[in-house]
């Protein structure tokens, strides 16, 4: 009978999860949120309590096929009182290799390729020592194979020899074992968007961006800029609310969002934006402006269905005249219905979703409300 009841309590667990992680406990103090001006870098912690609170976490190290090793390097590198301190980050991710090296016999038993790290940082993985890129799994932003824009950030921002070589050794993003993720905008609750306050059609604004512009050549590749000369003094047929005017409050912006029917999400330093992700919380679909570079979960989700992907030169075409680039107002409205469904996919649930339901035989079992971001990841680890 005993025998049969401990079958009986493996059955959910290991029906659920192909793969069980072990989540390391951190060796320093975890720290607290981030203000809202650098909430998107939030998904260390996030992704973090998504693990901790997921249905295949395991307690018993021996039985894990993957290890989670809680890091904020983006929190650190935020952290420094004379700015960014991207060689302070790098240097924590070093400390935490040598940790691990210490005292995880399952860190160097598969030299470290089943542990999984968070780097919410732009440019992902090229804040990390080579010897943990080449090996370990990094769920990132950054998404782009080359590595031309970060050595130009790097050499405006960075500047230290490490952060320099590492760029140059390899690529920030590894396609063969790298997942990318969404970055954090605020947990379901605060992305509860009452979308009848405007309703599909009737949002006044047909395209929207919002954002600043650099004069380095490499920034943007371009695009902010032509945005900047092309819709100066617009006098098209569309209603067109372009500014680089970035002072307006947080609240103004989410309202502009909410107006408009298309949103420009146009690359920064580096391709990856939070607008986005912005976009589709607000129903604005979105013009994503990137080349050679991975979108989240892109193997399971048809972003076409929801999303204008553009190019470095379609792109001046189709912001000029988004609705026949689509296929007109029917089109929009297909894509509207389909942003509604799909936005919960870059959501991460809230703190208060996640508790520990029960503690059995050396299994963890904790449940949570569901989050479609960690069976994305779970999907894409399968794949490995």
């Amino acid at each position: 009978l005993v025998l049969i009841s401990l079958i009986f309590l493996f059955i959910p667990l290991v029906g659920c999860c192909r793969h069980l992680i072990y989540v390391y406990e951190s060796p320093e103090q975890a720290p607290t949120l981030f203000s809202d001006r650098m909430s998107m870098y939030t998904s260390e912690q996030r992704i973090h309590e998504l693990f901790s609170a997921s249905r295949c976490a395991m307690n018993d190290a021996s039985q894990a096929t993957y290890f989670y090793v809680p890091v904020y390097p983006t929190l650190v590198a935020h952290s420094s009182s004379t700015g960014v301190d991207l060689h302070g980050a790098f240097m924590s991710m070093a400390r935490m290799h040598e940790h691990l090296l210490r005292t995880s016999p399952y860190y160097t038993r598969n030299n470290g390729t089943d542990h999984i790290f968070t780097v919410a940082h732009d440019i992902g993985s090229c804040i990390v020592p080579p010897y943990m890129a080449v090996a370990s799994i990094f769920l990132q932003h950054f998404s782009e194979k080359r590595n031309e824009s970060v050595l130009a950030y790097l050499n405006l921002y960075g500047r230290h020899p490490d952060l320099i070589r590492r760029a140059s050794a390899a690529p920030c993003f590894n396609t063969s074992k790298d997942i990318i993720i969404p970055p954090f905008l605020g947990d379901r609750n605060t992305l509860a968007v009452d979308l009848s306050l405007s309703p599909p059609l009737h949002k006044p604004v047909d395209l929207f961006f919002r954002g600043t512009t650099h004069a380095h050549p490499v920034y943007s590749n371009g695009v902010r800029q032509h945005l900047s000369n092309v819709f100066n003094e617009y006098d098209g047929n569309f209603n067109v609310l372009v500014s680089f005017d970035v002072h307006a409050h947080q609240n103004l912006y989410w309202n502009e969002l909410r107006e408009s029917k298309f949103c420009i999400s146009p690359p920064g330093w580096v391709s990856w934006s939070p607008r986005t992700y912005q976009a589709i919380a607000a129903n604005c679909v979105p013009i994503i402006i990137q080349e050679d570079a991975t979108l989240p979960f892109q193997d399971t989700l048809n972003w076409t269905s929801f999303a204008i992907l553009a190019n470095f030169t379609n792109y001046k075409e189709i912001i000029l005249d988004p609705f026949s680039h689509i296929g007109g107002t029917s089109a929009l409205l297909e894509m509207q219905q389909n942003l509604r469904s799909v936005w919960r996919n870059f959501s991460y649930p809230s703190k208060s979703d996640m508790v520990v339901s029960s503690s059995h035989h050396h299994v963890v079992v904790l449940e949570s409300a569901g989050s479609p971001i960690e069976e994305h990841i779970m999907s894409q680890l399968l794949l490995r």
